[in-house]
């Protein structure tokens, strides 16, 4: 299979192979695909490791196009409506794949597994295979990749987006048998079910062997391909950015604070990966319930600041709440304005009464 980089629009390079691949000349639209050093041939086809192995290690697009401009054969980087596009063919079919930036986990292996199929299991990738574990029990966010249908909240584009960003089972037909090799997501579907009885109590001794031998097919799926592993990394920026867009189409506050707690777990499994922090996610990722709880405690703590007229009280419990105003204020200031700011953040009861509390005069 061939890989092919693009700057251009996606019709017109979809056209231009199209029409090439059926000998019509002259071709509908002039495309080039791009060279990833000075001294590659014309129209030279890739492997995806080699692609992977360099787009990986740029943050982004902008970073990448900036080394590509500084090839003097690619001279067509003045137009801001393109961008890059990749796309494969393989047995006359042409398809469009995501072209992958900043991630420092794959790189390693494109470049380490250029002339091998299976992959050695690391550290690193052993982390990542139990971040996807996660991800696939936890119930805000298992359905996204175990049912993206049933995330009901988002548009049908992105669940078929979601959907086709993993792979299939597979079943293959012998002469006297049918073998079926399963997907991630069915393997990770028979995993969640498994956690889910252990969770109810069912016998454990029995469940938990289950796990373990679902837990090496798991492994076994990420190491016995590149393509395997980058399909998920794949879904992952297609996850990042179905979330990105739910965040800012909702106005439901509550539904914010659970979309922003997955943001957060991405981005910092991301960024571990990347060795940009040396911790994996450290938060929660909530529940609508338990949003919605942070947000009533939000709105009730607004209130109460809203009503606090000493300045100083006001700065210090919209800081460290009333810990701080314990902390970093004696009694006279407290009471200085009388008993309502006291009363305001819940420092004393409202039906506290000032006539049985001597407030000490400056």
């Amino acid at each position: 299979m061939g890989y092919q980089l693009w700057y251009d629009d996606y019709i017109k390079v979809n056209s231009y192979l199209r029409n090439k691949q059926k000998n019509i000349y002259p071709y509908l639209y002039k495309c080039k695909p791009l060279k990833l050093n000075s001294s590659d041939q014309n129209e030279k086809k890739y492997s995806i490791k080699q692609i992977d192995s360099i787009t990986c290690n740029y943050k982004n697009e902008e970073e990448f196009i900036q080394d590509l401009k500084k090839i003097s054969e690619n001279r067509i980087f003045d137009n801001q409506e393109y961008s890059l596009i990749l796309t494969s063919e393989y047995r006359g079919k042409i398809r469009n794949q995501q072209v992958i930036y900043n991630d420092k986990l794959l790189q390693y292996y494109a470049s380490s597994t250029q002339n091998k199929q299976k992959l050695d299991i690391t550290p690193k990738l052993q982390e990542f295979i139990d971040y996807i574990k996660i991800l696939a029990t936890n119930s805000t966010t298992s359905s996204y990749l175990l049912n993206p249908y049933n995330v009901t909240d988002i548009s049908e584009y992105d669940q078929v987006s979601l959907d086709l960003a993993l792979g299939k089972d597979v079943t293959k037909f012998g002469d006297n048998n049918t073998i079926v090799k399963p997907s991630l997501r069915t393997l990770l579907r028979h995993y969640n079910g498994l956690i889910s009885s252990l969770n109810l109590g069912e016998e454990q001794e029995n469940i938990m062997e289950d796990i373990r031998k679902i837990e090496k097919q798991i492994q076994n799926y990420f190491t016995d391909s590149y393509k395997n592993l980058r399909e998920v990394i794949v879904w992952e920026k297609i996850y990042r950015d179905v979330l990105e867009k739910s965040f800012e189409n909702t106005t439901d506050e509550v539904k914010r604070i659970v979309l922003t707690s997955q943001i957060n777990q991405v981005d910092s499994e991301i960024n571990y990966r990347n060795g940009i922090s040396d911790n994996h996610f450290k938060g929660d990722v909530l529940s609508y319930s338990d949003a919605e709880a942070i947000y009533l405690s939000k709105c009730d703590n607004d209130a109460k600041y809203q009503e606090i007229t000493n300045p100083k009280m006001k700065e210090l419990y919209e800081w460290g709440g009333i810990d701080a105003v314990r902390e970093y204020m004696d009694i006279d200031e407290i009471y200085q304005n009388g008993l309502d700011d006291a009363i305001a953040i819940g420092l004393i009861p409202s039906n506290y009464k000032e006539k049985n509390f001597k407030v000490k005069k400056k």
